[in-house]
């Protein structure tokens, strides 16, 4: 092999882990490499060796014990920064290796040096070592948590990729109620945008065709797909579909196994003229769903929000060609819709009913049959002075609402609460989630089930854009600092977070990162209840690849942890990527 090889140790058992500091990368670039021989002498991993880091800078001062299963934890001293830090990762006794790419932050920083373990009666890992973060040389433990679910690959695993240029992009994922997930996409591989689909397990495995299942067979441009779980562990999908001529909305339903079970081209939820743009769904619980777009059927230069009912097999359920939600003489944008857990949806929007410069945000509850629910002329859930715009939704037992609001001079978040029968249950025009004096925009909101919910959002109070977040309680009170708490502060731009919400009222946090000054990659943040971080500061890296990667889209895995999936560009053009994150990175 390339390079020197050197300090090798040995842990025992049937057949015994090695481990190595490699230079394979160039001198100066020491990694960590292991591998397992048979007790005849014969490798059984990898000729040359597993890689547990190949990050930048030296590893050095290696440790090793057995985790008790015929596999190995391993710790380093690691200089991949200036100060310095200890990194850890297990091998398993197949030789996959574990936990976050180049090893888990044991202690960051603080010139730690100089790492030794030893193994708890429990399967845990006890790691102590020496810092200088008092000025003197101290010495530090640590206890890490062993019985932690797996991530996948390395960076991610390879969803959709086309080498050269090839378009794989727009990522939207669903878990299914058979605790799979199912990945749709534009794809760019016969020459225009066609939707394709392709469904994970918890191991990251493919379950359908190498190359992905293609949702519609119509010879034309398809964009923007949206989906929700069926109720038997498929899905129904829904897109902008070009092959009228104008933008118009047509859905597919996909069972567990990649059958497309609808017409091969897909049903057409609308036949009237004009564009129909940016669809949403909400499912039911009878396999259908309950699907709302932007249409201008009206006036070619303004936009209403319209809605349909699916069945499970296909089947339109409401009059005529959708349900007008309100008509106005201004635009409706920027919709998002909920399930209201009633076999109807909860839709809001941004509305340009006083002017085309000052919007407000308006919702309406439709239920299963198409009734509008609520006024007729949608419900005012802020129109103040100024703009209200980017509203995001979400419903678990109450209605939370959030958008940007610039009514106090710059861009703030504010939030308010509804129940289901269009009650606003919080001061009138909503209450603050943040106002400090710079901008914060593009909010997302998960509800906690408990009557308040957590709130992240972008925020430029450093004159840079970070990530910060905060938790309001059933009463509309902020539970967390003041002006929210700090997920991402690192350098470079932090922009798009999206969030789910965990066990124990925890919540797990994702976004797309530049602090590399290079390109934008994928990091991901846990919370827990009272607000507290939980995982590395400033966010995991669940993404680092050179070419960069954006637009990250999650679920909850329904065992704490979460599946990530994004838009990545390693290879020159744009593939889909996905990635689990655990219940708990760090203890």
């Amino acid at each position: 092999m390339a390079g020197n090889q050197e300090k090798p140790q040995i842990v025992g058992g049937k057949d015994p882990i090695i481990i190595w500091t490699d230079f394979r990368n160039g001198t100066g670039n020491s990694d960590v490499f292991c591998q397992k021989m048979s007790s005849t002498g014969v490798p059984l991993w990898d000729p040359y060796g597993i890689s547990l880091c190949e990050a930048s800078g030296n590893q050095m001062n290696l440790k090793v014990v057995s985790d008790g299963v015929e596999g190995a934890v391993i710790a380093w001293q690691d200089q991949r920064t200036p100060q310095g830090g200890i990194f850890l990762r297990k091998v398993t006794k197949d030789g996959k290796a574990l936990f976050t790419a180049d090893g888990m932050t044991i202690c960051k920083g603080n010139y730690a040096e100089f790492p030794h373990m030893a193994l708890t009666k429990d399967g845990d890992v006890v790691v102590v070592w020496q810092d200088k973060r008092n000025g003197g040389l101290d010495v530090y433990a640590q206890g890490i948590d062993m019985t932690r679910l797996e991530n996948w690959k390395n960076n991610g695993v390879e969803v959709a990729v086309g080498f050269g240029s090839v378009t794989q992009q727009k990522p939207r994922i669903v878990r299914t109620t058979k605790d799979e997930y199912i990945i749709v996409w534009e794809d760019y591989r016969n020459g225009y945008s066609n939707i394709y689909s392709q469904k994970t397990n918890n191991s990251g495995k493919l379950m359908w065709a190498r190359d992905g299942i293609r949702i519609c067979n119509s010879e034309n441009d398809q964009y923007n797909p949206e989906l929700v779980s069926d109720d038997d562990g498929g899905a129904i999908i829904v897109w902008e579909d070009m092959r009228s001529g104008a933008s118009t909305i047509y859905a597919q339903r996909i069972d567990q196994y990649g059958n497309l079970l609808w017409d091969g081209s897909g049903i057409r939820m609308c036949l009237e003229d004009g564009a129909e743009i940016s669809p949403k769904l909400a499912r039911n619980s009878k396999g259908g769903a309950i699907v709302a777009w932007q249409d201008s059927r009206r006036r070619e230069d303004i936009f209403n929000i319209y809605a349909q009912g699916i069945d499970k097999n296909g089947s339109l359920l409401w009059k005529g060609d959708g349900v007008a939600l309100k008509y106005s003489e201004g635009s409706q944008i920027n919709m998002d819709i909920a399930s209201d857990g009633e076999d109807g949806a909860i839709v809001t929007w941004e509305e340009y009913r006083r002017n085309m410069n000052t919007p407000d945000i308006y919702a309406q509850k439709v239920n299963s049959s198409g009734n509008l629910m609520w006024a007729k002329t949608g419900l005012a859930v802020c129109k103040v002075p100024e703009s209200q715009k980017q509203p995001d939704i979400s419903v678990n037992n109450d209605v939370i609402i959030a958008w940007e609001d610039n009514s106090g001079g710059n861009y703030d978040i504010y939030s308010q609460k509804l129940s289901k029968d269009g009650t606003v249950a919080w001061q009138c025009d909503g209450v603050p989630v943040c106002t400090e004096p710079s901008t914060q925009i593009n909010p997302k909101v998960i509800a906690d089930g408990i009557g308040g919910a957590v709130f992240v959002w972008e925020d430029y109070r450093r004159s840079n854009w970070d990530i910060y977040a905060q938790r309001l309680n059933s009463a509309g009170k902020q539970m967390w600092a003041k002006y929210g708490i700090e997920v991402c502060t690192a350098a470079g731009t932090q922009y798009a977070p999206q969030l789910v919400k965990s066990k124990d009222l925890s919540t797990i946090i994702t976004w797309e990162d530049y602090r590399n000054n290079k390109s934008y990659n994928i990091y991901t943040q846990k919370l827990s209840a009272s607000g507290e971080i939980l995982w590395e500061k400033d966010g995991l890296p669940l993404c680092l690849s050179e070419g960069g990667a954006r637009n990250p889209q999650l679920v909850d895995d329904g065992e704490g942890g979460a599946i990530v999936v994004w838009t990545d560009f390693r290879y020159g053009s744009y593939d889909i990527y996905a990635q689990r994150i655990n219940e708990a990175e760090n203890k």
